[in-house]
């Protein structure tokens, strides 16, 4: 099955001719419909489909493996010349860009996880500081701040976001509702 959607999706993106897609979005429930120009595919945990969604009318990012069906249409479309990947993502932490300007997201790890994640290069605008008693300090300027609180959160009490305070508040949102629900059985 993946296979199969994989090669439509290639087929369409070099014939031109546009595609719908019958796609299950994690944020909406059910199944959604939309007329699809694939403009590029991309792996990162994952394979994913960018193009232009005639449903949310703006390039967007679908998982190929949340697509449940997709059909050729009439339609042809040209993949826009200025139409850039890079550009498209611009600085967002995974795959998922937000509107709105860059923000710089500042974090500090514990000395038990901070050789494990000094080791990888998280982003591309990844700065790292080395801190007292084996601590990291890591600045990103990112773009949206839903991707990356997920990333944070599998860090649990190992990290810290020191900046912006308004992913401190989301954090402890989180945390509030864990608590709650590990509290209140």
């Amino acid at each position: 099955m993946m296979k199969r959607l994989f090669d439509r999706i290639l087929k369409s993106m070099i014939s031109g001719q546009a595609v719908e897609i019958d796609y299950s979005s994690p944020s909406i429930p059910g199944i959604i419909r939309t007329r699809l120009h694939p403009y590029s595919v991309m792996f990162g945990r994952g394979w994913y489909v960018v193009g232009y969604s005639g449903l949310y009318r703006q390039v967007r990012t679908f998982k190929v493996s949340r697509v449940s069906d997709i059909r050729f249409l009439e339609e042809k479309f040209e993949i826009p010349s200025k139409f850039s990947l890079d550009e498209y993502l611009g600085n967002a932490w995974y795959l998922i860009p937000d509107s709105g300007p860059d923000q710089e997201v500042v974090v500090r790890f514990s000395a038990r996880v901070a050789r494990n994640v000094a080791e990888v290069k998280w982003h591309k605008t990844q700065e790292m500081r080395e801190l007292p008693n084996g601590r990291i300090e890591l600045r990103f300027q990112v773009s949206g701040l839903e991707e990356i609180q997920w990333w944070i959160l599998g860090y649990g009490e190992e990290v810290e976001v020191v900046e912006p305070p308004k992913l401190r508040k989301m954090i402890a949102e989180h945390v509030r509702k864990m608590l709650h629900m590990y509290t209140n059985e």
